[in-house]
This record gives C-alpha cells, structure tokens and sequence, in this order.
C-alpha cells in the first residue's frame, strides 16, 4: 500500500502531497516515484512501473497512464525529486500521512 505525505517548504509556505523523495511508492500494481519536472516546475507522482504480477490490470493501467510522464503538463524532462523546494530551492519538511492508496 502507498502513502501520500503532506510535505511543506517552511521558507516560502509551498506545500504539496507525494510520497517522500526517493521513494518508490507501490500499490497493489502500480509503482510511483516524486520526480520535479523541469517542464512545468512542479513536485508531480509519476507513474514508473507495473507489478509483473499485474495480469489483467496491466492493459488498463497501460491505457490510462504512460509510464515516466508529468500528469500535469505530459512533459517528459524529468528528474528524481531531491526534496528541495521547487520555489526557493530550500529543503521541504516530509509530515504526516495525508492518505494510503493501492
């Protein structure tokens, strides 16, 4: 089961909801990493892979998300989210558990 996080930029009050950097974040099929994304300059969870145990999820998860892609913007120039503030470049805060997913 994966886990979302609140995690804050305590300098500038930017905040946002992934799973903490470097991460991978796994449900009961899909795995998920925070990358930044230099096209949009968004904190964004990206899809990154399928459980080889998927069997019949595999084809819908295929159809519904591509694999290393911002779902904000579609950009593909991304890099694995260090935990600094994609604002200030100062070090975020990782908080409490906002949700559980699978």
């Amino acid at each position: 089961m994966g886990a979302i996080h609140k995690c804050k930029c305590n300098s500038c009050g930017y905040e946002v909801e992934m799973p903490p950097p470097g991460i991978i974040d796994r449900g009961f099929v899909a795995f998920y990493k925070s990358k930044l994304c230099a096209d949009c300059g968004d904190i964004v969870r990206v899809f990154i892979g399928l459980d080889k145990e998927s069997g019949r999820y595999k084809t819908e998860m295929e159809k519904q998300y591509r694999f290393n892609v911002c779902q904000e913007c579609e950009g593909e120039n991304l890099v694995d989210w260090d935990g600094s503030c994609p604002k200030c470049g100062e070090k975020m805060e990782v908080g409490e558990v906002t949700r559980m997913w699978d």
